[in-house]
């Protein structure tokens, strides 16, 4: 088996060796170049042509987001960010994953980085088997604020989306598409740290018709809102449609909020009125609590391979014999759309 092919860009060169260490010692990777800034990044990219890239944020001449931009203009590559956990690193990686990066990695320093090797080597050898896609924007197609007061004043039901690597982008398209007058409410199970849902949370508020929040735990759920489950805590919804916030369990903070969890609550208060949606990621997320929709008569919607950046959850999903309806990235949204209007 050939080995992984990877360029690692950081301004800090004892990153860079930290960085480079790790990913050496991996069996299946081979660090190929390195590069201190983003004018240096695209260079590499063009002339090595590495299957994936490591992207600090903050650099010198040109920012990761930037030479993110530039590499998805000129030769698409798996990118995945490094970037802190912080209010304006989790600005900074929405913005790079909008324009095109496929995942994001935490970044620390000193002996801490030893502690997470796993899941860096894990998200590198992810991202390289993705097929990175630029989400092209679309200024201006936001509606102003006071068209979000057009909605539905029962609510029907719930759709209930799942989603992990590569899901910041997809759930812009597909959740900017959805009409104001929803008559269920949208909650999405990104898996992502508490700073980042916030953010994202924000970033799909301006994008979207209806009205995106953070979910708070004890809220009652109103249809044409989306809820985005808040990072390292799992979302359930009670027989009142209410929202209750739970610790995470045994799967731990990585896998939160969990889309499982999420699913099961859904299918217990709201039976027959659950739209499930499985979108890209990677793993089996969402598939366990499939048939616990389907047994009380919801129905199961999962992105097809061609559209998905990381096929895993929607894979999994299909290999269940649960899923109603296989679709591609542009008609998942009128399909959600025609179940409920």
């Amino acid at each position: 088996m050939s080995k992984i092919r990877l360029l690692v860009v950081d301004d800090s060169k004892l990153m860079r060796l930290s960085l480079v260490r790790i990913f050496g010692e991996h069996p299946q990777i081979e660090i190929i170049g390195e590069a201190c800034d983003g004018v240096e990044a695209v260079e590499q990219v063009k002339r090595l042509r590495p299957q994936c890239v490591t992207m600090d944020v903050q650099m010198p001449r040109m920012n990761g987001i930037e030479a993110v931009k530039a590499i998805m203009a000129e030769l698409p590559t798996p990118v995945v960010m490094f970037s802190t956990i912080t209010e304006e690193g989790a600005r900074s990686t929405l913005e790079a994953l909008s324009a095109g990066a496929v995942d994001w990695l935490q970044k620390v320093g000193g002996k801490e980085i030893d502690t997470i090797a796993d899941e860096l080597t894990s998200k590198i050898i992810a991202a390289a088997a993705s097929k990175p896609k630029r989400i092209q924007s679309t200024p201006d197609l936001a509606p102003p604020r006071s068209s979000k007061l057009s909605r539905a004043n029962i609510l029907d039901g719930v759709v209930c989306v799942g989603s992990s690597t590569g899901g910041p982008q997809t759930l812009e398209t597909v959740l900017a598409s959805l009409p104001a007058n929803l008559p269920a409410a949208v909650i999405v199970a990104q898996h992502m740290p508490a700073v980042f849902t916030r953010q994202l949370a924000d970033n799909l508020d301006a994008a979207c018709q209806l009205e995106v929040k953070e979910a708070i735990d004890g809220e009652t759920l109103k249809p044409g809102f989306i809820y985005i489950a808040p990072g390292g805590s799992n979302t359930e919804i009670d027989g009142d449609c209410r929202i209750s916030l739970r610790p995470p369990g045994p799967e731990g903070k990585i896998f939160t909020p969990s889309v499982d969890v999420l699913l099961r609550s859904a299918a217990r208060s709201f039976g027959r009125r659950v739209l499930a949606n499985i979108l890209t990621g990677l793993g089996q997320a969402g598939s366990a609590a499939l048939k616990d929709i389907k047994s009380r008569g919801g129905a199961v919607f999962a992105q097809d391979e061609d559209s998905c950046i990381v096929y895993g959850m929607p894979r999994a999903a299909a290999e269940t014999g649960q899923v109603d309806n296989v679709l591609g990235l542009g008609s998942i949204a009128s399909a959600v759309t025609a179940h409920w209007c």
